[in-house]
């Protein structure tokens, strides 16, 4: 069943850059320093930690990564590039360095 989840976590990922945005609006602000890739910022705003693990911990970066390369739900390298892009023009600049909105 795990795999199962991050299957479902890496499709709506990649495919729900307008979802993750209103998430983004409605993070609180944190003092711990921002994650450094577009998959942990994703995966920590999604999934965040709580009294368990959140995705960042439980590795769903690497299996972004790994999902990426083996084409999982018609995704390819060029599709987290596209989301990346898509959530800097929400941002009105680079989405990694934003701070929270």
């Amino acid at each position: 069943m795990p795999a199962r989840r991050a299957v479902l976590l890496g499709g709506l990922t990649l495919a729900a850059a307008p979802a993750i945005w209103s998430l983004v609006k409605a993070a609180p602000a944190v003092a711990a320093p921002a994650p450094v890739t577009l998959q942990d910022r994703l995966c920590d705003l999604v999934i965040p930690d709580t009294d368990t693990p959140g995705a960042l911990k439980a590795g769903v970066p690497a299996f972004l990564d790994a999902a990426l390369a083996h084409g999982l739900l018609g995704a390819d390298a060029g599709t987290l590039a596209k989301v990346a892009a898509d959530l800097d023009v929400r941002a009105g600049g680079a989405f990694l360095k934003a701070g929270a909105l």
